[in-house]
């Protein structure tokens, strides 16, 4: 129960993505390799952001988790700026945030 309520703090504290990369006007200009270098740019700058520093979480498997999902992710911003105008501007925030949270709140072993 502890391990969770950090997590959703953590989550929560975490919850505004540090990179301008994640923006659809921005992505959709993007290779794939460079695709991968913002998410795992994104990932690395939360894991070792001032707000992360706060919490006793492991942010070695939170960063194994989010790594694993990686081209996942990639493959769901670029489904969301194919809605175009109809995506929501924060929608690949809330994306990343839905993978950070699953990792946070994950029990398995990494």
């Amino acid at each position: 129960m502890l391990r969770w309520l950090l997590g959703i703090t953590l989550v929560l504290t975490l919850a505004a993505p540090a990179s301008a990369a994640f923006r659809c006007r921005t992505w959709d200009k993007l290779d794939d390799a460079a695709k991968q270098e913002a998410i795992l740019a994104e990932i690395d700058a939360v894991l070792t952001g001032n707000a992360a520093k706060k919490y006793s979480v492991n942010k070695v498997q939170i960063r194994k988790c989010m790594e694993r999902r990686a081209p996942t992710l990639r493959d769901q911003f670029d489904g969301i700026c194919l809605e175009g105008m109809s995506a929501a501007m924060n929608a690949l925030d809330t994306e990343f945030e839905s993978h950070l949270f699953t990792c946070v709140g994950s029990r398995r072993p990494y």
